[in-house]
């Protein structure tokens, strides 16, 4: 179906500067854990300590209450919609990563060497969320997709279905309506992201 010339998704609030040419539809949400090992004492970050341990101005789990131990960052890749996401909401830079960050390809690949370390810190989607690892709780709030609807979990962002202002054909506002319906919002869930309602 044809629905318009420059119809795409985001993963990613839209700019200031976006919102005058393109409209955004939220049709789901996804939450980033961050994740430790199981075996970790910490169970709670401030987001501004968050952005500490992954510029390297935080480099012991002791000052954050955990055991006198090196924090081992991992992080994604480059070009991961996810890293960029946590990035933009953590407030920094691509080239102010810690020095000694290891980053690996893929959620899985951070879920596997935060469960293999105990001192490793990661993020990934909450779908990856399970008993290998623990989800810290980010300024005292639980990472649930509970949370993320609420808006008190702040790791987290919108999916978008953005559209070009005033060029929206029936077709693309069907798709809308579909994408918001019950059973759009059906596949939101089977595909592991969190629903609106």
């Amino acid at each position: 179906v044809h629905v318009c010339s420059s119809d795409l998704m985001s993963s990613r609030e839209l700019k200031d500067e976006e919102k005058s040419q393109v409209e955004g539809t939220t049709i789901a949400y996804d939450g980033i854990a961050l994740l430790v090992n199981p075996e970790n004492k910490v169970k709670n970050i401030s987001l501004e300590d968050v952005k500490k341990v992954y510029t390297g101005e935080i480099t012991n789990w002791k000052e954050l209450g955990g055991d006198d131990s090196p924090i081992v960052v991992i992080s994604r890749e480059e070009g991961s919609g996810t890293r960029d996401a946590f990035q933009e909401i953590v407030g920094y830079e691509s080239e102010e990563l810690a020095k000694d960050a290891t980053i690996s390809d893929g959620s899985g690949a951070v879920k596997t060497a935060v469960a293999g370390n105990e001192n490793a810190i990661g993020f990934a989607s909450f779908e990856f969320i399970d008993d290998s690892v623990a989800a810290l709780k980010v300024n005292d709030v639980e990472a649930t997709a509970d949370n993320v609807k609420a808006g008190g979990y702040k790791l987290s962002r919108p999916y978008l279905l953005v559209t070009k202002k005033d060029s929206l054909t029936e077709a693309g506002t069907a798709l809308i309506d579909y994408v918001l319906s019950a059973e759009g919002q059906q596949i939101v869930k089977e595909n592991k992201l969190i629903t609106l309602e």
